[in-house]
């Protein structure tokens, strides 16, 4: 006889069985009385971000909007309230940032906020933020860390900095 159950499995008639709404996170006395959703970080997506819940007004979960981790339920509809990363937060609605290597950018510029940018490109190479706000690809070989102006400010070991540049 199990005398605690988990979150996922609520205890009645002494028995731990699963929520009956796969979104459901806990349910009191029945597998159908849902009173929580689960968080959005089982729902990671493939660019890193993920869709946070929400209890609708018939008492069901349902996911938040694409983009958006918390969410709630007004008379207007559903409005997001924090945006995951790659995504910026627009009157209560989440859009992506044009800037496919930025993790966070501005409201106003969609330009990518400072130290926001991914630390590699899908092809490997290093990410910097240039003067114009957006995140770039840096392809000076050796070079590990780059300036707004795309010179190279630090090698990567077995490297040495001359004119801007990675020498052995």
């Amino acid at each position: 006889m199990c005398l605690e159950c988990s979150a996922l499995f609520p205890g009645f008639t002494k028995k731990c069985q699963r929520c009956a709404d796969p979104l459901c996170g806990y349910c009191d006395d029945s597998p159908t009385n849902c009173t929580g959703c689960l968080d959005g970080s089982w729902n990671t997506q493939p660019d890193g971000s993920y869709r946070g819940t929400y209890m609708d007004r018939a008492g069901r979960c349902q996911l938040c909007p694409k983009g958006c981790e918390r969410c709630s339920v007004t008379k207007a509809g559903v409005v997001c309230e924090q945006c995951s990363m790659r995504y910026r937060l627009v009157g209560g609605a989440c859009q992506r940032c044009k800037d496919p290597l930025c993790l966070s950018c501005t409201d106003t510029t969609n330009r990518c906020d400072v130290d926001s940018c991914d630390m590699t490109s899908p092809a490997g190479l290093p990410v910097y933020r240039n003067s114009a706000g957006m995140c770039v690809e840096g392809r000076i070989k050796g070079c590990e860390e780059y300036r707004a102006d795309g010179r190279c400010k630090a090698c990567a070991y077995g490297y040495l900095l001359r004119n801007n540049q990675c020498v052995v």
